[in-house]
C-alpha cells in the first residue's frame, strides 16, 4: 500500500514538474544548449516540444531557436526571390516554400521571409495559430510608399495580440534583453518599430497613416524593453508651447527594471525622475533646435547603466 501511494506521488511530482510554466531565462538557457537534430520542420517543431507543454514557453522556445541560430544573410533572400519569378502554380509555390524551409533549416542562413514563416510553421505543427504579417521596419532612410519590405509574427497570449520580430540583430555573447525586445511586444508599442501594409493588422483601436509612422519618435531598444505607452507627443519633431515649455507624457508598464530617468537638453543634464510608478510626466524649457534626450537608468553592483529611451528635436 505504502509502495503504491509512493508510486503514485512520484507520478504527480513527475507531471507537475514536466508542467511547470519555466522562468524566459530557463527557456532560453534549455534551447540554446540543447543538441537538435531533426532536419525537418515537422520533426523540429516536435523535437522542441518535448522540453515545453506550456503554451508561451513554447512560443518564447521557437522563438529562441530561430533568433539564437539563424544569420541574416542578404543573398539567401535575393536567391529566394529570384526562385519565386519562376514558379507558376500554387503547388509550386508550397514546393518551393517547402524547400526554402529545408535549406534553411540546413544553412540556417535566411531574412526576414525564412525567419516569419519558420516560426509560424513551428508553431502550426503544435496547433499554435500564429498569423504572418508583411509591412516596413523602421529605418533611417524609409521608401515613399508603404511596401512589403519586413515581415514579422502575431500571436495571442492570454487573450491579447502580441507582436513577435524573430529578424533580430544578435551579437554573442548572450543577454536576454537583446530577445526580450522584440518578443510578445504590445501592438501599440511594435507600431513604432513596423507598420504593417494592412491596417487591420496595426491591432491599434486607431490605426495609424504610413506619413504618421516616418514622423513617430525612433524606438530605441529599451523603448520596446520597458513597454512605453500611451506615449505624447508621438512625433519626433515637436514644437514648444508659447511659453518655450514642451511636456511629454507616458506610461512604462515594465518600469520595475529601472531605477529612475534621466532628462538632458543639448547634451546637458538637466534632471532626474523616479521610475517607480507607471505614469510619468515631464516639462522642459527648450528654445527652437534644441534636442533633448530621455535615458533610463539602472544601478547594478555599484555601476551606473544608460541607455537611450526617447529622442526630441524642437522645430
Amino acid at each position: 500500500m505504502f509502495k503504491s501511494f509512493l508510486l503514485v506521488l512520484t507520478l504527480l511530482i513527475i507531471s507537475f514538474i514536466s508542467n511547470a510554466q519555466y522562468e524566459d531565462y530557463e527557456v532560453d538557457s534549455i534551447v540554446i544548449h540543447r543538441q537538435y537534430n531533426q532536419k525537418t520542420v515537422v520533426g523540429l517543431s516536435n523535437e522542441i516540444a518535448k522540453d515545453f507543454e506550456d503554451r508561451r514557453c513554447l512560443i518564447r522556445a521557437f522563438y529562441i531557436y530561430i533568433t539564437y541560430n539563424m544569420q541574416y544573410d542578404v543573398q539567401t533572400g535575393i536567391e529566394n526571390k529570384k526562385r519565386k519569378y519562376t514558379v507558376k502554380t500554387m503547388d509550386d509555390i508550397i514546393k518551393s516554400d517547402e524547400q526554402e524551409m529545408l535549406k534553411l533549416l540546413r544553412t540556417k542562413k535566411g531574412v526576414c521571409w525564412h525567419f516569419g514563416n519558420l516560426f509560424a510553421k513551428l508553431c502550426a505543427v503544435q496547433g499554435i495559430d500564429v498569423e504572418i504579417i508583411s509591412g516596413t521596419r523602421r529605418a533611417k532612410v524609409l521608401p515613399d510608399t508603404l511596401s512589403y519590405g519586413h515581415l514579422w509574427n502575431a500571436v495571442e497570449i492570454d487573450g491579447e495580440v502580441k507582436m513577435i520580430d524573430c529578424t533580430i540583430s544578435y551579437k554573442l555573447p548572450y543577454k536576454k534583453e537583446d530577445f526580450d525586445r522584440l518578443f510578445l511586444v504590445d501592438p501599440e508599442v511594435f507600431i513604432y518599430s513596423c507598420i504593417p501594409v494592412d491596417p487591420a493588422k496595426q491591432y491599434l483601436q486607431k490605426p495609424i497613416s504610413y506619413e504618421s509612422f516616418k514622423r513617430l519618435v525612433s524606438p530605441q531598444p529599451m523603448f520596446n524593453l520597458l513597454q512605453v505607452k500611451e506615449l505624447t507627443p508621438r512625433f519626433k519633431r515637436i514644437s514648444p508651447r508659447s511659453d518655450g515649455i514642451a511636456r511629454f507624457n507616458f506610461k512604462i508598464e515594465n518600469h520595475n527594471q529601472i531605477d529612475f530617468l534621466e532628462v538632458y537638453v543639448n547634451n546637458k543634464y538637466l534632471k532626474s525622475i523616479p521610475a517607480d510608478k507607471s505614469a510619468i510626466s515631464i516639462e522642459l524649457p527648450v528654445t527652437s533646435l534644441s534636442w533633448i534626450s530621455i535615458q533610463a537608468i539602472k544601478i547594478k553592483d555599484g555601476f551606473k547603466h544608460m541607455w537611450y529611451l526617447l529622442d526630441y528635436d524642437v522645430l
